[in-house]
């Protein structure tokens, strides 16, 4: 293979295919690899078409290769796309971090109906299954573990060196014998010879170093220590796989089997191993990340409202499906009772000044309910609409131009800022005007009342820094101190 100037290019999620198309083809010498990224892409689903128009949905890696190019491809969230200039170095710290918490919160290679991890003794089978990282991971463990491969042969020698070959010996040579004593003072040794310049041991040296390089631009903290290597025999390792195939009729334990299946499937220059690594449904990661966060330690995410009841001839039968927030919190702050309900929104929000519209923000039924499981909490389970806060928690992103107040959370290092609040539409249109009309000119009816503002008719808006959320999650916070910090925000927000 040869190496190519593309090392890395940068994509972003919800991005037009032909928006993609030409970040590829800037970053890249080949007119041809955009076609055939898209295949691939293709193949994997990672497009959602809306409105005849296709549009990027996978945050994570895509590792592409053939005879002319080796590129990493890195599908990043949108909210870090902001249309300037790609800050090359943020995004591959980023990048850490997001391929962590996709691994953590169970979603990776969601676009997969089946995966399985690297087993030698089954690979042929379940190649199809099997990323290229999950191969070199397996890779570097059992570098770790065993160390560099050696094929060994067997020698023997005069020499006083590993142990003692009798039946050759006694075939080979003649004894002393001394009464009832035999002795043989010209014995034969065989002792274990290990090739340490072999075709294989070469080869080993190139995949170890690839895939601990490979792992590296995962997770910096990798501390593993990179064996030299061949660099034009680790860039065209596809032609290594006849030679390993060949070995592997001469080894016979049960590691070098292992190793020497592992090095195969590394070299087959097909895309069997070559999974992307990553998610196709980042806003159930965003959620996920939320409730650990916010929601209460014994509110796992499967703990609900309960469902619908249906009352037929005073009998009560309940509709299949429960009822189930984001992410809820109940605690005492100085004796005080507070509580708060989380909805994760994986929404940047624009606002249209002109036309004094929002667009990319939750729409009526999202608010409609989250109201409602404000309105259960209070009617239901008795609490006070003083007590409580009903937030939609954002990723940050400039929403308007508009500078706005920044709370942190040392302890916990989050960033977050207070954009608003959201409720349903006043009375007003033609409903109310046929209302008027049923109800009589003359009744006392105030068609152009305003709701309200109270806590049980609004949800609070708040964005929280992406990466400050994320190593938040990492250290396992004492969620009911990161919700009283939000309760609070959405208290005091000026």
């Amino acid at each position: 293979m040869k190496s190519s100037n593309v090392e890395r290019i940068y994509l972003f999620e919800k991005e037009r295919w032909d928006e993609c198309k030409v970040r590829i083809e800037r970053s890249s010498d080949s007119s041809e690899i955009s076609t055939e990224i898209y295949n691939c892409f293709l193949k994997h689903d990672f497009f959602r078409v809306r409105k005849g128009v296709s549009y990027l949905r996978f945050v994570g890696i895509y590792h592409y290769h053939d005879e002319d190019n080796d590129v990493d491809i890195y599908c990043l969230p949108k909210y870090m796309n902001t249309g300037e200039e790609v800050d090359y170095e943020r995004c591959s710290c980023e990048m850490k971090k997001i391929l962590r918490v996709i691994e953590e919160t169970d979603h990776c290679r969601d676009f997969l109906h089946e995966y399985a991890d690297f087993n030698p003794y089954r690979y042929k089978k379940e190649k199809n299954k099997i990323s290229q990282i999950n191969l070199a991971e397996w890779i570097v463990r059992d570098y770790c573990n065993d160390g560099l491969f050696y094929l060994k042969s067997t020698e023997h020698s005069g020499r006083r060196k590993g142990y003692v070959n009798w039946p050759r010996t006694v075939q080979k040579k003649t004894p002393i014998i001394i009464g009832k004593d035999v002795l043989y003072p010209d014995m034969i040794f065989s002792y274990k010879n290990k090739d340490y310049d072999g075709e294989l041991t070469q080869i080993h040296r190139c995949v170890v170093a690839k895939s601990i390089e490979l792992l590296r631009g995962l997770d910096d903290a990798l501390d593993v220590v990179i064996p030299e290597y061949d660099v034009a025999l680790a860039n065209n390792l596809f032609k290594s796989t006849s030679v390993v195939r060949r070995y592997q009729k001469s080894v016979f334990t049960n590691r070098d089997i292992a190793l020497l299946r592992a090095l195969e499937a590394w070299c087959d220059s097909s895309n069997y191993y070559e999974l992307p690594y990553g998610t196709v449904s980042f806003e159930l990661v965003w959620e996920d990340v939320l409730r650990v966060v916010f929601g209460h330690k014994d509110l796992d995410g499967k703990v609900g409202f309960g469902a619908p009841i249906y009352c037929f001839h005073d009998k009560n039968y309940t509709l299949d499906g429960d009822s189930i927030p984001d992410g809820f919190n109940f605690w005492k702050e100085k004796d005080e009772f507070r509580f708060i309900v989380i909805d994760g929104k994986y929404y940047l929000g624009t606002v249209n000044q002109k036309k004094v519209i929002v667009e990319d923000l939750p729409g009526y039924k999202d608010i409609a309910k989250q109201l409602d499981y404000m309105f259960t909490l209070l009617d239901v389970y008795g609490l006070d609409e003083s007590e409580g806060k009903n937030v939609f928690v954002l990723p940050w992103w400039n929403i308007m131009e508009d500078d706005m107040k920044e709370f942190v959370l040392k302890e916990f290092s989050l960033d977050a800022r207070y954009v608003g609040y959201a409720r349903k539409p006043d009375r007003e249109g033609k409903i109310m005007d046929i209302i008027q009309e049923v109800r009589g000119k003359n009744s006392d009816y105030d068609k152009t009342k305003t709701i309200i503002k109270s806590e049980k008719s609004i949800i609070h808006l708040v964005q929280i820094k992406p990466d400050s959320l994320f190593e938040c999650f990492f250290s396992k916070p004492d969620s009911r101190k990161c919700a009283n910090w939000l309760w609070e925000i959405c208290n005091n927000p000026e």
